[in-house]
């Protein structure tokens, strides 16, 4: 499983990043790919961890401690005012120190 966060870079620059999980990296390019038809600037994988063997919904964990962050309502997994560092802390808190960020 892999966590990811990616953005387009006007969002980047404000902190904004869509938080979320794919299977694989296959998948996690359907993602980018998907979030690109909403958005007219390249969206980019800014980071993303590897946390192994994890089951589905790894990243509502990440969702529940940012959860103050996030922008818009619903669903979302938007998160503004969160740095990637920030970001990394959480994922090796949750899922492992040895868990390695990818970008």
């Amino acid at each position: 499983m892999i966590i990811y966060a990616m953005s387009i870079p006007s969002w980047f620059a404000e902190g904004v990043y869509k938080i979320g999980e794919a299977e694989d990296e296959n998948e996690l390019k359907n993602r980018k790919r998907t979030m690109q038809t909403y958005c007219r600037e390249t969206v980019q994988v800014y980071a993303f961890w590897d946390i192994g063997d994890i089951t589905k919904n790894a990243d509502k964990r990440l969702h529940t401690i940012f959860e103050n962050n996030r922008e818009g309502h619903g669903g979302t997994e938007i998160f503004k005012d969160v740095t990637l560092d920030e970001l990394d802390k959480a994922v090796r808190l949750l899922f492992g120190s040895d868990t390695i960020r990818r970008k």
